[in-house]
C-alpha cells in the first residue's frame, strides 16, 4: 500500500513537470505554441530561425501569392505559417515532434494512439488534396495528416472528392506526418 502511494505521488510529480515544460510547444484549438490563428505574426521570434517569403500557388488556373513564415531550429523545419498581407496568421502547418497535444501526441505518433485518445474521429481521403486525414471534434479546423504509404485498404479512394475510411484500412505503423490548423 505504502509503495503504491509513493509510486502514485512520483508519477503525479513527473506528469506535473512534463506539463510545466510543454506550454510553448502545445497544440491547442486554433493555436500552436504561442502562435494563434487570427493574431499578428510576431516581429521577433526568440530561440529559432525564421524566414518570411512569398509562395505562389496555382489555384484553378489563377496564380495567388501567399505570405509565408518558415520557422526552423537547427535547419529542421518546425512550423510553416501562412499570413495575409497584414501579417495575420491564417494557417499553421506543424512538422516537428516538439509540438504536442494535451494528450502528449505529436508528429510521428501512431494513428492508433490518436484514435484511442480521441475516440470521436473521422478518417478520410481526398484526391483533391492527395491526403489521408484524421479529424476529431476536439480540434476544429485541424487536419492530422496520415502517412500515405500506410494505407492498405481496398476502398476506391479516387471515387469521390472525400472518401471516409476505417482505422483497419491502415497498417499498424500508420503515423501522423503533418498537422494543419486554420
Amino acid at each position: 500500500m505504502k509503495f503504491g502511494c509513493i509510486f502514485s505521488a512520483f508519477l503525479l510529480l513527473i506528469l506535473s513537470c512534463v506539463n510545466q515544460e510543454v506550454p510553448g510547444y502545445t497544440i491547442g484549438e486554433h493555436r500552436v505554441g504561442n502562435f494563434l490563428i487570427g493574431s499578428k505574426l510576431p516581429t521577433k521570434i526568440k530561440g529559432v530561425t525564421y524566414e518570411i517569403f512569398t509562395e505562389t500557388r496555382d489555384e484553378e488556373g489563377v496564380e495567388i501569392d501567399y505570405r509565408m513564415c518558415q520557422i526552423t531550429d537547427d535547419s529542421k523545419t518546425l512550423l510553416l505559417l501562412e499570413t495575409n498581407d497584414t501579417g495575420i496568421i491564417r494557417q499553421i502547418n506543424v512538422f516537428s515532434e516538439k509540438y504536442i497535444t494535451e494528450k502528449l501526441l505529436h508528429i510521428g505518433s501512431l494513428l492508433t494512439e490518436f484514435c484511442h485518445s480521441y475516440p470521436e474521429y473521422k478518417i478520410w481521403y481526398s484526391y483533391v488534396l492527395s491526403e489521408f486525414v484524421f479529424e476529431t471534434k476536439e480540434f476544429p479546423n485541424t487536419r492530422f495528416i496520415i502517412d500515405s504509404e500506410s494505407y492498405i485498404g481496398k476502398t476506391d479512394i479516387n471515387r469521390y472528392d472525400q472518401v471516409f475510411l476505417k482505422l483497419e484500412e491502415f497498417n499498424n505503423e500508420a503515423r501522423i506526418t503533418e498537422i494543419q490548423i486554420w
